[in-house]
């Protein structure tokens, strides 16, 4: 089973994601579990790194994730737990009390010279009576200097360091066939934090992480990718499960269901004799399994009063209730010609986990006219206590209400004075 990056720790829009992180761990147990009562255990447990959002994560992220450790050990003593560490995390504080974990099947790989290190899986982890089914690799997210080349120069890129890297693997590997018979034949896997996908292929921010080569994985029978938040195959052998709950707006579309989620279920024939080179090449099966969202990431659009009056119905069509909406992040997007006034407090008495408000009427001033219109005004009065207050106020009508027509509005104003005086 695999899960892509966890980010623990988020904040949204100034907005712990730590129940809805929590929400997600426990799905993955009950997976676990499910398949244990079917019998068909799973082999392993996969998370691709980024444990954290941030290198010093907060004390709430890491009890959490402790809490997963322990619940998941708890229940599957046997499982191994692959864990790498991510460009998000922190190397060092991940490598606490690593030595310890290993002997309860938890394994985290924090250091770039560690990934040479086989984790064997076996079709029966406790007994471990037959001869395993294959050995897992890790590679942690790679810094410069973490490799040198053969000649010692220090590798830079991200695509020199992994090609190293694989160079050891493959040496480690054919070292491991050679020790025993029943592992002539062992497939080796992969477990790695890093970017496998051309800018072009994908418009969210790849961080710190430079392009690597999916033709270097060719080795590996198959490749668990971390990084990248989309569920994207760089390669037949290796592909990102994505980030387990949205983290941002960006991937939604307006007035669109919520982007499914998924972890991955990898599952490889092992067989010895697969007949046909048809068989061999797709000896692998991946299944995507659904995430269940603690509250949906959704974008919205529509006139302000549909949304204050609860008249909004676009994602009827896709079976999405007020009573979602209400449960749901929410981006909203108001088409109105006029600005609305405090439009997000508004709202969140009806959306509570409104996150965003655009108003599209300020897309609609042509600031560039209007800064030049209210500099010229200031040029005119350099003494701030001369200028002319109803030209002051005219252009902050025109700003704020840019359908009015400027005559209709000096036509309004010549009456009043007219009524005063």
């Amino acid at each position: 089973m695999q899960t892509g990056d966890l980010h623990l720790g988020k904040i949204f829009y100034e907005h712990s994601l730590l129940e809805d992180q929590k929400y997600v761990l426990e799905q993955i147990i009950q997976e676990l579990q499910s398949e244990s009562d079917k019998n068909e255990p799973y082999n392993a447990l996969l998370i691709t790194g980024d444990i954290y959002d941030r290198a010093v994560a907060p004390s709430e992220a890491i009890t959490l994730f402790d809490s997963f450790l322990v619940s998941a050990h708890a229940a599957f003593p046997t499982l191994p737990i692959c864990i790498i560490s991510g460009n998000h995390d922190s190397a060092k504080r991940m490598s606490f009390a690593t030595s310890l974990l290993e002997a309860q099947n938890i394994y985290i790989c924090t250091r770039a010279e560690d990934c040479t290190k086989p984790i064997l899986l076996y079709p029966n982890q406790e007994t471990k009576q037959k001869a395993p089914l294959a050995a897992l690799y890790q590679l942690p997210f790679l810094y410069t200097g973490d490799f040198s080349a053969l000649d010692g120069t220090v590798l830079h890129t991200q695509n020199e360091l992994v090609t190293e890297a694989v160079r050891k693997i493959k040496i480690a590997h054919k070292q491991l066939q050679k020790s025993s018979p029943e592992l002539a034949k062992i497939p080796a896997l992969l477990n790695a934090h890093l970017n496998s996908l051309p800018a072009s292929a994908s418009d969210i921010s790849i961080g710190t992480a430079g392009f690597v080569n999916p033709s270097i994985f060719d080795f590996f029978e198959y490749v668990a990718l971390g990084h990248i938040h989309k569920p994207l195959s760089p390669a037949k052998n290796a592909c990102y499960a994505g980030s387990p709950i949205e983290i941002s707006f960006k991937n939604t579309g307006k007035n669109k269901p919520a982007l499914q989620k998924h972890f991955l279920r990898i599952q490889i024939d092992t067989s010895e004799d697969l007949g046909s080179l048809f068989d061999q090449q797709n000896r692998l099966t991946m299944t995507k399994l659904p995430i269940k969202p603690l509250h949906p990431v959704l974008r919205l659009e529509s006139t302000f009063d549909d949304f204050e009056n609860g008249t909004y119905k676009k994602l009827e069509n896709f079976g999405i209730s007020q009573e979602d909406l209400a449960n749901a992040y929410l981006e909203i997007t108001c088409t109105d010609t006029v600005l609305v006034e405090n439009p997000l407090s508004r709202l969140q008495k009806h959306y509570p986990l409104t996150m965003a408000i655009n108003q599209q009427a300020l897309k609609n001033i042509n600031f560039q006219q209007s800064f030049k219109e209210r500099r010229e005004l200031f040029e005119d009065s350099p003494d701030i206590e001369k200028i002319d207050n109803a030209k002051l106020f005219s252009a902050f009508i025109a700003d704020i209400f840019p359908e009015e027509k400027g005559k209709d509005w000096e036509d309004a104003k010549k009456l009043f004075l007219e009524k005063i005086q």
